[in-house]
This record gives C-alpha cells, sequence and structure tokens, in this order.
C-alpha cells in the first residue's frame, strides 16, 4: 500500500513532514529521537524543500510516494493570514531556489536551536528554508528560524495537523510517480549554468547562492553579462519548459485531449476542472516574474533578463495553448461557469503578453 498527499485538500503555505528510510535520515532520527526527518513547503500543486543531493528546488506532490500515511503528515496555521502573506512566504521560498545545502549548518541545530543565533552562511537545509520563510513574513514557527528541525517544525504551537491531506495512492497515480520528472531535469539544467556563475563570481569575491544572487552580480559587474547569458542559453534552461509538451502532448492538442480523458472514462468537466486547478498560481507566478525582468531589462538594457523576460512570456503563452485546448473542449450542454473561467485565464494572459 502507497500513500500521496491530496493537494486537493492542500492550501498555499502548508508544511510537510515526512520520514524518509535513507542514512541521511535514519541519522535525523537517532539526533532529534524523531521520526520526523524531512520538511517541505507546498507552493501550489509544487513543494518547495532542499536536500544534500541538488540542494533548494521543486518537487511536485504527485510524485512523493509514502509506504505509510504514518510517514507523512501537513501542517497548516492555526490561525488564518491575508492570502497576500502566504503567496509572500511562498515566493520567499521561491526565491531560495538554487541555494546549496550545507550539512554542517544542519548539524549545528542541536547547539542552537534553543538560542538566538544567526546563521553562520546562506546555505539551507530542508526545516531552516521553511522557518525562515515564515520568518520573513514575521511568523516565528519555532525559536530559531535559522536553526530548526523537522520535529521542531513538527511540534510548533503555531501549525495544526490538515485532516484529509493524505490519501492512498490509486495505481494510476503510483503509475504517474514513476514516469520522468521533468523537475528534476530542469534542476539540472539550472545548476549546469549557475554552478558555472558561481565558478566566475567567486573570481570577483562575490557569492552566489540562489538564481535571484545572479541578479545582483550582474547588476555590479555588467561586464559579465554576455557571459553569463550565453551559459544560460548553452544549459538548455530557456526551453525546459517545452518538455511539457513531450510528456503530456494530450494537453495541446484538442482531440487528443479529449480522446485521452474518454479512455480514462473521465468526464470532460471534470478533465478540465482537474487540469484548471495548476493554472492560476502559474501565471501569477510567472507574471510576478515577468514584471520583475521586464523592468530591470529596460532599466539597463542587460541581456540576462531579456532573455529571462523572454522566457516569462514564452511559458504564459504555453499556458494558454493549454487553456485554449480545455476551453475548446468544453462543448455545449457544458458547465457554462467552468467555460467562462477558462475564458477569463485566457483573457488574462492575452493582456499580459500584447
Amino acid at each position: 500500500m502507497s500513500y500521496i498527499l491530496d493537494f486537493n485538500n492542500m492550501q498555499l503555505g502548508d508544511v510537510v513532514i515526512s520520514s524518509g528510510t535513507s542514512l541521511g535520515a535514519q541519522v535525523i532520527k537517532l539526533g532529534t529521537w524523531s521520526k520526523d526527518t524531512h520538511a517541505m513547503l507546498y507552493v501550489g500543486h509544487t513543494m518547495i524543500h532542499a536536500i544534500p543531493d541538488g540542494g533548494v528546488f521543486s518537487k511536485s506532490p504527485q510524485r512523493e510516494l509514502f509506504k505509510s500515511a504514518e510517514h507523512v503528515k501537513v501542517l497548516r496555521l492555526k490561525d488564518s493570514v491575508p492570502f497576500s502573506t502566504l503567496n509572500s512566504i511562498c515566493d520567499h521560498a521561491r526565491s531560495l531556489t538554487g541555494s546549496i545545502y550545507s550539512v554542517k549548518e544542519a548539524v549545528r541545530t542541536k547547539r542552537h536551536s534553543n538560542k538566538q543565533t544567526d546563521a553562520q552562511t546562506n546555505m539551507q537545509f530542508c526545516s531552516r528554508l521553511i522557518a525562515q520563510s515564515y520568518a520573513y513574513q514575521s511568523i516565528n514557527l519555532v525559536k530559531n528560524s535559522n536553526y530548526c528541525s523537522p520535529k521542531e517544525l513538527s511540534n510548533s504551537a503555531l501549525l495544526i495537523e490538515v485532516a484529509g491531506a493524505v490519501k492512498k495512492a490509486s495505481d494510476d497515480e503510483i503509475a504517474f510517480s514513476k514516469t520522468p520528472d521533468p523537475s528534476l531535469e530542469n534542476q539540472k539544467v539550472t545548476y549546469d549554468w549557475l554552478n558555472k556563475v558561481r565558478v566566475i563570481a567567486s573570481g570577483l569575491d562575490r557569492e552566489i547562492q540562489t538564481i535571484n544572487d545572479v541578479s545582483d552580480f550582474i547588476k555590479h559587474h555588467p561586464e559579465q553579462d554576455s557571459v553569463v547569458s550565453e551559459l544560460v542559453k548553452l544549459s538548455g534552461y530557456l526551453e525546459h519548459y517545452q518538455c511539457d509538451l513531450k510528456l503530456n502532448s494530450y494537453r495541446y492538442d484538442l482531440e487528443e485531449f479529449i480522446a485521452y480523458f474518454e479512455n480514462k472514462n473521465i468526464l470532460i468537466e471534470e478533465a478540465v476542472a482537474g487540469e484548471l486547478q495548476k493554472e492560476p498560481g502559474m501565471i501569477d507566478h510567472f507574471y510576478r516574474n515577468l514584471t520583475v525582468h521586464t523592468q530591470i531589462y529596460e532599466e539597463t538594457n542587460l541581456k540576462y533578463h531579456e532573455l529571462h523576460r523572454n522566457l516569462y512570456l514564452n511559458m504564459l503563452l504555453f499556458i494558454k495553448d493549454r487553456l485554449v485546448v480545455m476551453y475548446s473542449a468544453l462543448i455545449p450542454p457544458t458547465d457554462m461557469k467552468l467555460k467562462a473561467q477558462v475564458f477569463l485565464f485566457i483573457q488574462r494572459i492575452d493582456g499580459i503578453v500584447i
């Protein structure tokens, strides 16, 4: 029996605590006397986490299987906060993407968790990532957001367990979890250019942890713009979003979309409603990044920001392609409210990219 997160019952900012079986997880269990070994932040149909092999990156909840319902739990703030606050928490976690994982910093937790101690480096580990993201909005889940363990997050007085956020995985969900994971390939191509830029920056006495740090580096060293931009282009990072067309071609072709869900005995309205869930958050995220890079490019004329401006434009247009297929699949008689909702998202993208 396998279990999986039910993101239909999850909300932005939820904290996922899990129990791992790796050697590293066993060490954490012995060090903290707790089964809680890993922490992730749900940011809307994806999770941000930090692992020794790869640092800070995203993880699809649909690809994370658990042997027992006891191996995972979802926690949420007891007291409600504005959506904008949760959004800012998630954006801060996303801004740490690319950060290097530090085992040494994680080990220091045992000595410093009960003290108000500053972090010795900007490197990350899983529980620090989440605690610092909440602390960014002045929500202190633990005593020291710089040094804390998954157990301390799990025991936070500010959090409560979410009922119904873990379910038995269906055969289809188990099969999907074993298919190629595009986020792993994205992580690979991202670190391909990011690590090379780190080498360049270190030679100029600058430290780069996150992708956002690259913007600051180029701002202070515009002479490196062309070199960094070329590394980004050569890595394949700017084309990676197109992998969804290869892996899920049915999302981009009307006849294939209808046939795909008919073969699964899923009503088109139900299919569209399910597919639509992930799009609003992605539109918001890409739009914010598009706005930032467009503004900086217009102010600086730096190629790096032009590349990213075009990237987020293309990603929004890819979402529009998916939405047009959904809209066209909703043939009367159908749920006209759902069809209108899809149309409004198409209009929103048109308003952004035109």
